[in-house]
């Protein structure tokens, strides 16, 4: 005779979620995704555990964000792919670059080409200006170019959307067929302005240091030519590898991609260059 089946012990029960009170086992929250509490959670084991973990996920994803910057389309590729755990959301990776860029290199690049001093001595600017206000321009200058890099990092943000919007328009016929949504265009111009403003800095960086072996200013040209222009087979590569068209129309995307770039960073330099001025002549 077979032995009668035992009974089943019933579960333990499951306490719901500190967070959102949810009542689901598992180590972690299905609804909100915070890890359920453990009676050693304030050991010191713990907590040296919880430091190395947050400070080596955060170094290794920043990491391997930057390194994936400089692999046209790749980033973007992998994230609509849905594999992102590995990096940076695009949006973190934007700001944090941003805020690097125009926290040190925008001064920066005005002192090295020497943008104050052509101000303060250019007559149509102060010629322009009653003599009272002149000399609070001048006295204020540098106030003006700090102010005006904190503007420009705001409005650049709104330029980033500003292309996605172009990319929509240029796309338009491939997304109705492959039901893209307009967000996803979003992801490859958060993309590939954090490249462009690395690249920036990089080439900032070598800049300076040739500038502090042979002396002298850097002109605006030379910037423009080793700073600007590399990005634009950047681009191309970039639009090639996530959109996936042709030669042909790719290298004529990329190249209204970049004019559009130029216009709006122009466009956005003059605004935030005159609000500044405004601000500072009139306080």
């Amino acid at each position: 005779m077979t032995e009668a089946a035992q009974p089943a012990e019933p579960a333990a029960p499951v306490e719901p979620c500190p967070n959102c009170g949810a009542a689901e086992p598992g180590p972690f929250c299905a609804q909100c995704g915070q890890r359920r509490p453990a009676p050693d959670d304030y050991s010191l084991r713990r907590f040296w555990r919880h430091v190395f973990h947050e400070a080596t996920e955060v170094d290794s994803s920043l990491v391997r964000s930057l390194a994936g910057l400089f692999r046209p389309g790749y980033l973007t590729r992998e994230h609509l792919a849905g594999r992102r755990a590995r990096h940076l959301s695009p949006v973190k990776l934007y700001l944090l670059i941003s805020a690097v860029y125009f926290l040190f290199a925008w001064d920066a690049s005005f002192e090295m080409m020497n943008y104050a001093d052509q101000f303060r001595n250019d007559p149509n600017v102060t010629a322009a200006l009653p003599s009272e206000m002149g000399q609070k321009y001048l006295a204020g200058l540098d106030e003006i170019i700090e102010r005006s890099g904190e503007y420009t990092g705001y409005l650049r943000f709104v330029t980033v959307l500003g292309l996605g919007f172009v990319l929509a328009l240029l796309y338009r016929r491939q997304d109705r067929r492959q039901g893209r949504a307009l967000g996803q265009h979003f992801v490859f111009t958060l993309h590939f302005y954090s490249f462009y403003l690395v690249f920036a800095l990089l080439v900032l960086a070598a800049l300076l240091l040739w500038r502090a072996a042979f002396g002298g200013t850097v002109s605006t040209w030379l910037y423009f030519v080793i700073g600007y222009l590399p990005v634009a087979p950047f681009a191309y590569a970039a639009l090639r590898r996530v959109y996936g068209q042709g030669r042909g129309k790719t290298a004529l995307k990329a190249a209204l991609l970049m004019l559009f770039d130029a216009v709006m960073w122009m466009t956005v330099g003059i605004l935030a260059f005159g609000v500044a001025t405004f601000q500072v002549l009139r306080s």
